[in-house]
């Protein structure tokens, strides 16, 4: 069975009936563990995708929501929180969140 994106799944499911597994669906359903998605852009394109996550897997998204900054990428990743740093505090917290720890 193709992969579609998860825009056509959903499309061809309320049409047709058919069930089709998205793209994404299909390969993070192969690993375990929350997912942290971390983007320059606003935080909706991450969530974009939430509706295709496998199962009760952890989603955390990090974007910069806000306009009209004007600095370095490294200055404004650190100013929105998106810097390595950051990122590895959302993924051990998730990974804290999803051990019962």
């Amino acid at each position: 069975m193709a992969k579609l994106d998860g825009r056509a799944c959903h499309e061809a499911t309320n049409t047709d009936g058919s069930s089709r597994e998205p793209f994404i669906t299909g390969q993070l359903a192969r690993g375990g563990g929350p997912i942290v998605a971390a983007t320059d852009y606003v935080h909706a394109v991450p969530e974009s995708i939430r509706a295709y996550i496998p199962g009760a897997r952890s989603y955390r998204t990090l974007g910069t929501d806000g306009f009209g900054r004007s600095d370095t990428r490294a200055a404004l990743r650190e100013f929105f929180r998106l810097d390595a740093r950051s990122i590895v505090q959302v993924a051990l917290a998730a990974l804290g969140a999803t051990s019962g720890y």
